[in-house]
């Protein structure tokens, strides 16, 4: 799916994902000082088809180290049933609009030590129905 003028972000309060649906959840790992530093994204579907996407990390250089938005312009049923499990070459949902990840990135940029090394890795976990 892609990108058009209507799916926006909006800043919402952190979610209990309790009840609703894993869509998508993926790590980037970025190498700092020999060890590595967890920037995490998860994907939900509500209940009332609404799609919710979190931001979290466990680094300890991180200071607000958690956002959640909800996706504007898009609903759980808008999404093709036999794109679901489908990745592009970068290990993202293909259904998903790129605005979640281009934020994603800001974010988790914004959190990251200013040492790092030029080593990252992408890690997707396989969401099954």
């Amino acid at each position: 799916m892609k990108d058009v003028g209507l799916i926006q972000l909006e800043r919402i309060e952190w979610f209990d994902a309790r009840g609703k649906k894993k869509l998508y959840a993926a790590d980037h790992l970025q190498s700092c000082r020999g060890k590595y530093l967890k920037y995490s994204i998860d994907i939900w579907a509500a209940k009332d088809g609404r799609i919710l996407t979190r931001f979290h990390s466990k680094c300890d250089a991180a200071q607000d180290d958690i956002s959640a938005f909800e996706i504007k312009g898009i609903k759980y049923a808008d999404i093709p049933a036999d794109q679901i499990d489908q990745m592009d070459i970068m290990g993202r949902a293909i259904w998903a609009p790129e605005c979640i990840f281009n934020e994603f990135e800001r974010w988790a940029y914004a959190m990251m030590p200013f040492v790092v090394d030029d080593y990252s890795i992408w890690r997707t976990e396989n969401i099954k129905k």
